[in-house]
């Protein structure tokens, strides 16, 4: 009796190991099938060394939370088992997997063609007999032992029977025959057992019998540690592993957020998908064939960045400016792409949420030596990342294009109002551009821009306003590092030099940005019989401390209201007026005789000095302290058939030239053009004064010729 309960103890385990052995590789879909766990990325729901049955299943049932084993995508000899994360989409059926115990969803799309099965339960713990199987000492005591005690019983069984009639000889040899070759099936088949993400080669002399087992315990590599950006190419990237046995390592990346996976013996990286994001793992081969199942963690990544950054003025649109007319003509854009011009010089990029690059564009010849800057004012707004969705403003000549404003990042920015000089690029012809790129990787996410008084100014910036100057330091790869810090500034010419770095060690070419600040109280208009003077701030200033030198002195009083002006009666009999605070000058003008015109700023407070109500006249006004002259032309009611202009000086003993033309749409409604010139080189961003320059300046407008005398 004893025995028999061996022997049918004996016939159960070795069926199960039969039926654990041989489902997975039976060539049959619709049958349930078994597998050995040998990974924790399910834990704690599937322990390590479980044993999972799964069962047939259609794709379109399968829900987010499943468990369910497919054949891992990025290598057709594993089996995996891991959770739906979520469904990518329904036609074709994609899916998104991901182990209880990783971090991140798996880098692969699942399609509903890998699928194998279900889980159905999963029994801890007896997978790893499997492994201990595999081993020789395990194989002698589960297997062989069993297999010699179960072939003896049957020996002694046939024996036994051969003494018996004949018939119950045949009835019952058949069945201990069926066991022998039962218990030798067992153990030749527990072979083809299925185990998930692991592999293991293991060799031992056992009694002089070599035994040569081979389980699924992959290599294992680790990444040493990645900087988290980058500009240098080629980087070198190490790991490290205490696997012994290991053929060779792939180092494999996905870039951006992209589903493609790229593999290379190459841990030198170039990084061969440009600037971007690139997320990397290793993939390992060991001696037996068996490849390492990625682990991929998110923290292993680099931005790669060569990109400087962008650094620009930010325009307190609060207080009063002045930088005369735009040079930029607004019925010369052209548009490229989704976009459209809106009213009052004002234009939309990105309608709607179709990828495309959208942009807006105008030609423009920039005068020689012109001290100009670009001003616009912009409204970002956008659901998706600035990887994907992104403005950059910049300037193009024939061989290069240079960024000067970028911008990116979900969000709405309000209206927002920039400036930057564009003086390296006088005497060039360049094209402005505005480009908005929507990549549309998601349907769902879009982004626009609104844009508004776009201007090429020929002046530097006029202002009353002695707040801090603040700038914008913007880049779409790896963020800023350093950047200007709010600069003070005074009454007079300020000229401020601005750079900025970005994470990546990126260093912004540096460029000025030029501020004329002008006194709160100032000149503003001058004729024989008044002098009319204006306030610049925003509050009421107190007058009894000024006076006006007219040849004579006039004492004033009262208050004058902010942005305002304020005549005072008085006669002027001389060529030249000063304004006093405290006995000190503060603002002072030289003209013609006042019976010729009557002299006025261009903008109230704030602009260049021109003539109203008279011929057609010029004016060149000094800035030298700055390596800058200012031209005026005034009495421009009619265009004239010659509107170009020549400016000769010396630089030591070279003789220089300034040309170029006053464009009709550069004249305001008082006939009046200025512009800022610069006596010197500019390139890089970068303006070096000219040195040695001469006192004398002819000029010529319209075949008229004058000299003047500056200091």
């Amino acid at each position: 009796m004893f025995k028999k309960v061996i022997e049918n103890t004996i016939f159960i385990v070795l069926l199960v190991i039969l039926g654990i052995s041989v489902s997975p590789a039976l060539p049959f879909k619709n049958i349930p099938r078994t597998y050995v766990v040998v990974s924790g990325s399910m834990e704690p729901t599937i322990k390590t060394g479980s044993i999972v049955l799964t069962k047939p299943v259609n794709p379109k049932e399968i829900k987010v939370g499943d468990i369910v084993a497919f054949t891992s995508p990025s290598n057709s000899k594993d089996v995996i088992l891991h959770r739906i994360f979520g469904i990518k989409s329904e036609s074709p059926l994609r899916f998104s997997t991901k182990g209880d115990n990783n971090n991140s969803p798996d880098a692969w799309d699942l399609m509903d063609v890998g699928i194998l099965g279900k889980q159905v339960y999963a029994v801890p713990y007896i997978g790893h007999i499997a492994a201990f199987v595999r081993k020789p000492l395990g194989f002698g005591l589960i297997i062989v032992l069993p297999a010699l005690l179960f072939i003896i019983f049957q020996i002694l069984n046939i024996k036994k029977y051969i003494k018996e009639e004949i018939d119950k000889q045949v009835k019952s040899k058949t069945i201990p025959l069926m066991f022998f070759f039962l218990s030798m099936f067992s153990v030749s088949s527990l072979f083809f057992t299925t185990f998930a993400l692991a592999k293991l080669t293991s060799t031992a002399t056992v009694s002089g019998t070599i035994f040569s087992t081979k389980d699924f315990a992959p290599p294992v590599t680790i990444l040493d540690s990645i900087p988290p950006n980058t500009n240098t190419s080629p980087l070198t990237i190490t790991y490290t592993s205490d696997d012994s046995d290991i053929d060779h390592v792939d180092l494999c990346y996905y870039f951006n957020d992209g589903i493609v996976e790229n593999c290379s013996p190459n841990f030198d990286f170039n990084f061969p998908d440009g600037e971007g994001t690139y997320y990397f793992f290793t993939r390992a081969i060991d001696t037996s064939g068996n490849t390492e199942d990625p682990n991929i963690d998110l923290t292993n990544a680099t931005i790669y960045d060569i990109t400087p950054p962008t650094t620009n003025y930010v325009v307190n649109t609060g207080s009063t400016s002045f930088s005369g007319l735009s040079l930029l003509s607004e019925n010369n854009w052209t548009i490229i792409g989704n976009g459209q011009s809106l009213a009052d010089n004002s234009f939309q990029l990105g309608i709607g949420d179709s990828d495309s690059i959208d942009y807006l564009i105008q030609r423009l010849l920039l005068p020689q030596n012109l001290s100009s800057s670009l001003t616009f004012s912009y409204n970002y707004s956008s659901d998706d990342i600035s990887e994907y969705d992104n403005l950059s403003v910049g300037v193009s000549t024939i061989n290069s294009i240079f960024p000067i404003f970028s911008f990116g990042g979900t969000g709405t920015t309000g209206w927002q109002t920039i400036s930057h000089s564009l003086a390296q690029w006088a005497g060039k012809t360049v094209d402005i551009f505005f480009k908005l790129t929507n990549s549309a990787q998601d349907m769902t996410l879009s982004t626009n821009i609104l844009l508004k008084d776009i201007f090429v100014y020929p002046l530097d910036l006029r202002t009353g306003d002695t707040t801090p100057a603040e700038f914008l330091a913007t880049d779409l790869g790896v963020g800023i590092d350093t950047s200007p810090a709010p600069t003070d500034i005074s009454i007079g010419d300020t000229q401020i030099n601005i750079s900025s770095i970005d994470l990546a060690t990126n260093i912004e070419s540096e460029h000025s940005i030029s501020i004329v600040t002008l006194p709160p109280v100032v000149l503003n208009k001058i004729s024989s019989s008044t002098v009319t003077i204006y306030n610049n701030t925003d509050s009421a200033v107190d007058l009894s401390t000024y006076s006006l030198d007219v040849g004579t002195t006039t004492i004033l009083s009262g208050t004058i209201p902010s942005f305002t002006s304020q005549d005072i009666s008085l006669t002027v009999g001389t060529t030249s007026v000063g304004l006093l605070n405290n006995s000190f000058i503060v603002d002072s003008t030289t003209f013609e005789p006042l019976s010729i015109a009557i002299w006025q700023r261009q903008s109230d407070g704030l602009g260049p000095w021109t003539r109203i109500n008279a011929p057609m006249s010029f004016d060149l006004q000094s800035r030298l302290s700055q390596s800058k002259i200012t031209f005026t032309v005034s009495g421009l009611g009619t265009t004239l058939a010659n509107m170009n202009y020549e400016i000769l000086y010396t630089e030591g003993i070279i003789p220089r030239q300034i040309a170029g033309t006053i464009l009709p749409h550069t004249i305001d409604s008082n006939g009046t053009a200025s512009r800022d010139f610069f006596l010197g080189t500019c390139s890089s961003g970068s303006c070096t004064p000219a040195s040695g320059i001469g006192s004398s300046f002819v000029v010529t407008f319209s075949g008229t010729t004058k000299t003047f005398i500056l200091n």
